[in-house]
């Protein structure tokens, strides 16, 4: 279910509002990682394929496909501050619980989690609207 901001778009009131939405989202997701006691993490894209995400300050580029907690949060924050939708979701593995995490834009449906994976415990963020198409920042 999407989350809505009733401010004029571009507003200290609106962003106040978007600050407050994402990190409720955060919290819960901090929740979640304390009480399923996860510690590794994993990005797919939207068609389910494991990727790099961790960035690599030495080599300029994204290369590791394991992270921790501030990892998973970091990106949690930046796609939602990109306006993405997000989703988590805790997985057994043989080392113990894993998250994996994914982000897509609207329109369009939740993308699959990669091949064998089944979930025990999931959170999605369906976005941010404005609650009403007459709140938009007045032209200058």
């Amino acid at each position: 279910m999407p989350h809505y901001v009733n401010a004029p778009r571009g507003s200290a009131a609106f962003r106040e509002q978007f600050n407050a939405i994402r990190e409720t989202f955060i919290s819960r997701f901090a929740q979640l990682v304390a009480a399923e006691r996860v510690e590794r993490f994993r990005v797919c894209d939207c068609e389910g394929r494991p990727v790099d995400w961790i960035w690599n300050n030495e080599t300029f580029k994204y290369e590791g496909q394991v992270g921790t907690a501030t990892d998973a949060q970091r990106y949690l924050e930046a796609m939602f501050n990109q306006g993405m939708y997000v989703a988590c979701i805790v997985v057994d593995s043989t080392d113990g619980a894993e998250m994996w995490l994914t982000a897509w834009e609207t329109p369009g449906d939740a993308p699959p989690w990669p091949p064998g994976i089944t979930g025990r415990n999931e959170l999605i963020h369906d976005g941010v609207q404005i609650a009403s198409p007459l709140h938009q920042v007045p032209r200058q």
